[in-house]
């Protein structure tokens, strides 16, 4: 066992021993970061000393582990004379390639290759530190495995980060600024984006998630974008600990098992709702959102089984507008709360839909309207209070009302707009009662 552990030391030092240092600068040997490049082996660490540098690089795939690391400001200019263009700034084939502190600018279409700043077809790169900036496509575009991309800042891109069949991919610690769109995916499964911030923008979503399962946001912040600021098309994902502030639109879900969590929304811009649920089993909790122009919250006909908790929808909406619209079968709504909104606090037209311990106060209009189409609703502990209509507008059939209270409505309970209390059924267990009414 000792000779066995005395070889593997040797041959490890013999590994890290034959690891080279590669200096680039603009007076020295080697002059342009390709140059550095082709001198290294793989293994190797490639230096390059501050400096603006013209052209592009690309690390073959015999570079395996491969560091190309900045000292000082490094400015790789990807344009040919003229401003031509060159492709990509920087294409990574090689795997476990790491890239640290470049700036890398000004990446244009050639002929044959689009113009990414930086271009990872090798799994298991690093992208740290990183500034790229006015590129014609994407600032970091990764069609490989395990990339991690961190404390990296991507301004005026196409898009920021582009991950496409790049599983187990990970952005962290990012500042995305003035992109027509910041992070996309496709078909990348197992992502996780974290710690990110995103200002400014075109009319593309901030963030597009297309495909792939188990894609993970969590604390992201997005302000001033010119479209809505995520777009979920994947299974299972998680969203959670986002604020988007000032965006034409707030959250899209289209992909099913979504869980949504910790979300702030306030300040949009347009007549965008707040969260737009459109897949099954979503689950949504802890939503705020406040001084928007549309609904809060829409549960579209196809997102059934949904469970919405903990969230409050206030200073929202344009007239005729509910702070929440149910529209998905089998939706259960725990503890939520619509206040000071300009249309109904709760409209629900969907049916078997279960309201607990919510709370519409001053609505223009109803606190809870429950369409005839909506068959099999129950309200349990509701309330309703200081609404400019009815404060429970029932027309559905075989509606349940428990425990539920209706104070300073302009018609306290309502069923197709007459005032018999008799016309409608109010339950508590089995036994017909009338709930409070002032």
């Amino acid at each position: 066992m000792r000779i066995a552990l005395t070889v593997l030391a040797f041959l490890s030092g013999v590994q890290a021993a034959s690891a080279a240092t590669i200096v680039v600068s603009k007076n020295g040997a080697l002059q342009t970061v390709q140059a550095g490049i082709d001198a290294a082996a793989a293994g190797d660490t490639v230096i390059v000393k501050a400096g603006t540098y013209a052209g592009v690089a690309v690390i073959g795939v015999a570079k395996t582990g491969l560091t190309l690391k900045a000292s000082g400001k490094v400015v790789l200019d990807a344009r040919g004379p003229g401003g031509t263009g060159l492709g990509a700034g920087l294409l990574v084939q090689a795997t476990d390639v790491t890239i640290r502190g470049f700036t890398i600018r000004n990446a244009d279409d050639s002929m044959t290759e689009e113009g990414d700043g930086i271009r990872v077809t090798g799994d298991r790169a690093t992208i740290e530190n990183c500034i790229v900036r006015q590129c014609s496509d994407e600032a970091i575009n990764v069609v490989a495995t395990d990339a991690l991309v961190r404390k990296c800042v991507l301004i005026g891109n196409n898009v920021g980060v582009d991950l496409d069949d790049a599983h187990r991919a990970r952005v962290e610690k990012c500042v995305f600024r003035l992109n027509a769109a910041s992070i996309a995916t496709s078909s990348s499964d197992d992502v996780v984006v974290s710690k990110c911030v995103i200002t400014g923008g075109g009319s593309n979503d901030s963030i597009r998630i297309s495909g792939g399962e188990r894609f993970e946001v969590t604390d992201v912040k997005l302000s001033d974008c010119g479209g809505i600021a995520m777009n979920i098309n994947s299974g299972s994902a998680t969203v959670k600990k986002i604020r988007a502030t000032r965006m034409l639109g707030g959250i899209e879900t289209k992909g099913s098992g979504t869980t949504l969590d910790d979300i702030d929304i306030r300040d949009f811009r347009n007549n965008m709702t707040g969260v737009s649920i459109e897949a099954p089993d979503t689950s949504l909790s802890r939503l705020r959102i406040s001084s928007t122009h549309a609904e809060g919250v829409i549960v579209e006909s196809n997102a059934t089984n949904c469970t919405i908790r903990d969230c409050v929808v206030q200073k929202s909406c344009l007239s005729d507008v509910a702070a929440y619209l149910v529209e998905g079968a089998n939706a259960t709504f725990e503890r939520c709360v619509a206040k000071d909104v300009n249309g109904d606090g709760f409209l629900v037209v969907s049916d078997d839909v279960t309201l607990v311990d919510c709370v519409a106060i001053d609505c223009v209009r109803d606190g809870f309207d429950v369409e005839s189409g909506a068959n099999l609703t129950a309200l349990e502990d509701c309330t309703a209070r200081n609404c400019r209509a009815e404060g429970f507008d029932i027309s559905g059939t075989n509606v349940t009302l428990s425990d539920c209270v209706a104070k300073k409505c302009r018609i306290d309970f309502a069923n197709e707009g007459t005032l018999a209390l008799t016309d409608i059924t109010f339950t508590t267990g089995g036994t017909a009662t009338p709930p409070e009414v002032d």
